[in-house]
């Protein structure tokens, strides 16, 4: 697309001549006019140091207010205005009456030093030569012209300070930006004319409470587009000027500070990025899917805001794909076009920092949210951090007739990631990724929040999963996990939901606080190996509950069936009779569905005493009589701890009471003699 290129245009008088046998020539500059008055018509000499109008030369003006006077004779022509402000206050050309004059500007722009502001109050300044306006870095330049500026030529604006437009201009000729800042505060569109503007490396073009439109609005790498204000904004198709550069979208220190764009963004390559910087919210409301439409990155730092309306507002580029999104800390805003239904934005997502996707919208909260609320995403790339995902402000449960979902076709993991679904339940508000995968690193999977985290294909990553909030759900589909272990606190929920009626084997250890869901139609069986129920944490007891769901009688269970036998091997834990892991079975589908089971009591580093005299373990069933082993007759056996006792495990109305075995040996006799001591201890049911 080219470069960014600045022509400076120096103009000088010259004198030349030849003087005798030593004939040369040599070129003067002439001294520069230096307005003496205070007030009065800039084409009056007895105004000027040189008692004579610099017309075509350069024009000094040192400090000062300075009043024009009506004028009849069409204004000042000068080659270039240099203007020193010594003082932090402004420098002002006040207008002096209806008439108050024009200024053209020749090759040599202006130049303006100091600090403070200097306002430019003429009936109009035209630039007819291509120029430099030249401006330090504590000055402000404000046009406040009747009529603007007349921009027959093309304006550079150089020096670290500030070119602020207040006025409608007129022309063609077009403004570029090398360096400093470049503002326009007005309500119509034609605040630079009607010419291409351009931002170099160090520029910024700022729409202050306004957006800005013209033909083009040109970034090349290193350039700034910055929004203040509720309504800052670009109206301006927008090209990137530079292969592989970097741009920055800003807003001010506000938090109600906006950037707006609401035409497309165009040029670069894949290479490109465009960096959020503020502390306001940049909003893309425009976008096309094009052959130049942006394919680069948006990189959204942490404490900035990146807001997308339309499905093709981050880029689309035909034949290429989707722009991307790196999320370094910020927050991405999905509110598609109207809000009203599924979008799919079809970017991919890399997080690198704690960051935040919320489903937003575009109208008012208390507005209606259609069903299928969904922000769909390409493949989400995450690394040891926290991506949070929950709903805006705008989008409450008063005001959604709908769960909302934010969903990715594919999520890999490149460290330990931990997923937060906040503000609302698990049939509300939830996240959905398809395959799960970590290269066989052994990286886990954490789900906090009390929304819904979904897996709607077959996880393949290898680290444990932590569910501290809401609920993990598995979708449709039946599999062995890949995951190292299952971990639930605070009364969480995994659910194993499919209608395909296949059966889930998890073979992997379950411990902590929570609940395992087996719904639908599908069949969870716990596997001998390695499917470890362990309530609690260690040494500290907790409660594990089962859930089997289905409106079949049998059609769903934990464990197996006549024709389904397996094994459930359970941890324990215990000190006392008010100190002891729980199991509690929980559904009308699990009567006569235990009948092929063998339960597996672990009680390693337990005496058998304490196994006996201690609430070690206790089985509840939710249900009350439909869930009665010994009226259904089953036994279940093989109950073996760490010294080597089988002991046969009785239930009695979701009771369970344990007895000793018999002895087989004189020994024996004599723990028979001890047991006959203990059982009136132990004669009560273990509730």
């Amino acid at each position: 697309m080219g470069s960014f290129k600045k022509a400076k245009l120096l103009a000088t008088a010259s004198v030349a001549g030849a003087m005798g046998l030593f004939g040369f020539s040599y070129e003067v500059k002439a001294t520069p006019a230096t307005w003496t008055s205070g007030s009065g018509s800039l084409a009056t000499g007895a105004n000027w140091s040189t008692g004579s109008v610099p017309t075509g030369d350069i024009a000094t003006f040192n400090a000062g207010n300075i009043s024009l006077s009506p004028s009849a004779d069409g204004g000042v022509s000068f080659l270039g205005v240099n203007i020193a402000n010594s003082s932090a206050g402004n420098y002002n050309f006040v207008r002096g009456g209806a008439g108050a004059q024009s200024l053209t500007l020749g090759a040599s722009g202006l130049t303006a030093t100091g600090n403070g502001t200097i306002d430019l109050f003429f009936s109009t300044v035209i630039i007819n030569a291509a120029q430099d306006w030249n401006i330090d870095t504590d000055v402000t330049v404000t046009q406040n012209n009747v009529n603007g500026l007349t921009l027959n030529n093309q304006l550079t604006k150089t020096g670290n300070g500030t070119l602020f437009f207040v006025k409608n201009s007129s022309g063609a000729g077009g403004i570029s930006v090398s360096a400093g800042t470049l503002t326009g505060n007005n309500t119509a569109s034609a605040v630079w004319g009607t010419g291409n503007v351009s931002i170099g490396s160090g520029g910024t073009v700022e729409g202050r409470n306004v957006v800005l439109s013209f033909p083009t609005l040109n970034v090349y790498s290193g350039g700034t587009v910055l929004g203040t204000g509720t309504g800052g904004g670009i109206g301006s198709a927008i090209t990137l000027g530079s292969i592989g550069g970097n741009v920055s979208f800003n807003t001010g220190a506000s938090s109600t500070d906006v950037l707006a764009t609401t035409s497309s963004i165009n040029g670069g390559d894949s290479t490109n990025i465009i960096n959020i910087g503020g502390s306001g919210t940049v909003i893309l409301k425009g976008g096309s899917v094009s052959s130049n439409a942006f394919d680069g990155t948006w990189v959204v730092p942490t404490g900035t805001f990146l807001k997308v309306y339309d499905v093709a507002g981050l880029g689309n580029r035909t034949s290429v794909g989707f722009a991307s999104v790196k999320l370094a800390g910020g927050t991405l805003l999905a509110a598609g076009i109207n809000s009203t239904g599924a979008v799919n934005f079809g970017s991919s997502v890399t997080v690198t920092g704690n960051s935040t996707i919320l489903i937003d919208r575009q109208t008012s909260a208390g507005v209606a949210i259609s069903n299928a609320n969904a922000r769909a995403f390409g493949t989400l790339t995450i690394g040891t951090n926290t991506l949070n995902v929950g709903n805006s402000t705008l989008v409450t449960a008063a005001s959604s007739s709908g769960a909302s979902m934010v969903s990715f076709t594919s999520a890999t993991l490149l460290g330990n990631a931990t997923f937060n679904v906040f503000g609302g339940n698990a049939t509300t508000y939830g996240l959905s990724l398809g395959v799960v995968n970590d290269g066989g690193n052994g990286y886990s999977v954490t789900k906090t929040g009390t929304g819904l985290l979904n897996f709607s294909a077959v996880p393949t990553y290898t680290g444990a999963t932590t569910v501290t909030g809401g609920m993990l759900n598995y979708g449709s589909f039946a599999s062995t996990q890949s995951t190292s272990r299952y971990v639930l606190a605070n009364d969480a929920i995994i659910q194993f939901n499919n209608g395909l009626n296949n059966t889930w084997i998890v073979n992997k250890p379950v411990s902590g606080n929570g609940t395992l869901v087996a719904n639908g139609a599908s069949r969870a069986t716990l596997s001998a190996a390695g499917g470890t129920l362990s309530p609690g944490s260690g040494n500290t007891v907790g409660t594990l509950t089962l859930i089997g769901g289905g409106s079949l009688l049998n059609a769903v269970a934990w464990g197996g069936n006549s024709s389904v036998a397996t094994t459930i091997n359970i941890d324990v834990v215990g000190t006392g009779a008010n100190d002891y892991d729980k199991l509690v079975l929980n559904a009308t589908s699990f009567v006569g569905d235990f009948g092929n089971t063998t339960l597996n009591i672990n009680t390693a580093g337990l005496n058998h005493d304490d196994f006996i005299d201690g609430h070690l373990l206790t089985i509840v069933s939710t249900v009350g009589a439909n869930f009665n082993f010994a009226t259904l007759g089953y036994t279940f056996t093989n109950v073996v701890d760490s010294s080597g006792w089988n002991d046969k495990v009785y239930y009695l109305n979701g009771s369970i009471a344990i007895a000793l075995p018999e002895p087989s040996s004189a020994a024996g006799l004599g723990l028979l003699a001890l047991g006959a001591l203990r059982r009136r201890r132990r004669r009560r049911l273990i509730t």
